[in-house]
């Protein structure tokens, strides 16, 4: 399912996205995608990774982990838990750290890449990136 869900961001970004047939390994597939360039001999490689480490066990977890947490600093250093962040004037909010199960590692930076991306296509540019982009 996030495999289908990864492809139509991609493709909503303007992306040629697919799941090629032998990257198929036995967990969740890989989603490739690409936007060509101006020229076909410089590629920058965007790469991420969309799957995240299992639930269990629930008694590892410092927080519920589908439910994201707001901390005034690092979990490491026992920072405090924001009770509520809508309470927060958007400096303290800035100052937080969210916790929240694949934020970090990988799902944030891969949206991030992608709301780049068409950011970048839908922005009013109408002419071709100078160099090919890989995900």
């Amino acid at each position: 399912m996030c495999a289908v869900v990864l492809r139509y961001c991609m493709t909503c970004s303007s992306t040629k996205a697919s799941t090629p047939p032998l990257w198929r390994p036995a967990g969740n597939p890989v989603v490739y995608g690409e936007i060509e360039g101006e020229r076909d001999d410089v590629t920058v490689v965007l790469y991420n990774h969309y799957d995240v480490k299992p639930v269990e066990p629930l008694e590892a977890w410092h927080s519920e982990p589908f439910r994201p947490l707001f901390r005034r600093g690092r979990v490491e250093d026992q920072a405090p838990v924001v009770p509520d962040w809508r309470a927060l004037s958007p400096a303290e909010l800035r100052s937080c750290l969210v916790y929240a199960r694949g934020s970090g590692d990988d799902k944030g930076p891969l949206h991030g890449n992608l709301m780049a991306l068409r950011t970048m296509r839908c922005g009013g540019r109408q002419t071709a990136l100078p160099h090919q982009i890989s995900l």
